[in-house]
Order: C-alpha cells, then structure tokens, then sequence
C-alpha cells in the first residue's frame, strides 16, 4: 500500500514572505526531482478559481457543482464543498502522486510548520511553543527552540525539507 505524502505547512502573517519563499522552495525541489503537491489556504473564502465570463465561470454560474477544466498537459478542478475539507483530505483525493504536500497557510492545523517572519512585518513569533512546529525561516536571530532558517536563502529551506521530510520519509 503506498505511503501517503507528508504535509508541511507555511505559515506567517501577511507581508512575511511565505508566499515568495515558498514558490522558490518548490522550484528547487521540483529541480531536484520530487514531485510537489500544494495547497494554499484561504480562511476568508477571498480567492478567485476562475474569470467572469469565461467558460468555466459560466457553467459556476449556471449551477454547476464541480467544474474540471482539462488540457493536454493540466486539469483544473473547483467543487463547491459542504465544509473545509482537512489537508489530509485534500492530499489523499488531489496530492496520491506527489512526494509532498506543501501548504500555505493552516496556522491551527495539527500539521508540521514552518514560521516565514520578516523583520519589517514584526520579531515576535505567532507559533512560539506550537509543539508542531519545526521551523522558523526569518531575515532576524530568534531563539524558537527550533532550527532558524534563513528566510533569504531558499536553498536552505528546501535542503531543510528534503533532508527531515522527503529522504527521510521514504520519498526517491
């Protein structure tokens, strides 16, 4: 039986840089061969799957349910959802093929973390303490209690999760 992918959260507050460091950490791991799977989460319901007027937001509009947009190298897929479904879930129906699961956002989650902070947005940690927490990567010193990536240096964040999640956690 295959062994499902571990789920990595990027969290922080806004303006920390998740967003930047985590695109550059997907690039070097896909570069290094792994196969990434992500998440992004959108605790306010404010992100935009698809385009007014386009195909795919007319079928949306008309009452569709699930809309799966395919092409000869992708497929897009927005389903309504009577709840939030947990990342396992997502993993489990959208990630089977990915040697990880990284998700942007899920500070609550009992999920691994990484904290993104950046000096300019503030030094005090929103995770201090979180026992799932295994990261911080900031542009400052900061005793976490946990190793201190350096937010600048995605090289090193992506040798972080490759070393404690991928190869140990029976990736290729």
């Amino acid at each position: 039986m295959p062994v499902s992918p571990p789920i990595l959260c990027f969290v922080g507050r806004s303006g920390a840089g998740k967003t930047t460091l985590l695109v550059e950490v997907i690039r070097r791991l896909c570069t290094r061969g792994w196969r990434v799977a992500t998440a992004k989460h959108d605790p306010h319901g404010h992100a935009s799957f698809d385009t007014e007027g386009k195909d795919t937001w007319r079928h949306r509009e008309a009452g569709a349910r699930t809309v799966v947009l395919i092409g000869p190298r992708e497929m897009v897929c927005v389903s309504d959802v009577d709840e939030e479904p947990s990342l396992e879930a997502v993993r489990d129906r959208f990630a089977v093929d990915a040697d990880i699961l990284l998700a942007e956002g899920w500070k609550r989650a009992s999920h691994l973390k990484i904290e993104v902070a950046r000096k300019e947005v503030g030094t005090d940690l929103m995770l201090r303490g979180d026992p799932h927490l295994v990261a911080v990567a900031t542009d400052f010193d900061v005793d976490a209690g946990v190793p201190r990536l350096d937010l600048n240096d995605p090289d090193a964040v992506a040798d972080f999760v490759e070393r404690h999640f991928l190869r140990a956690g029976g990736g290729r």
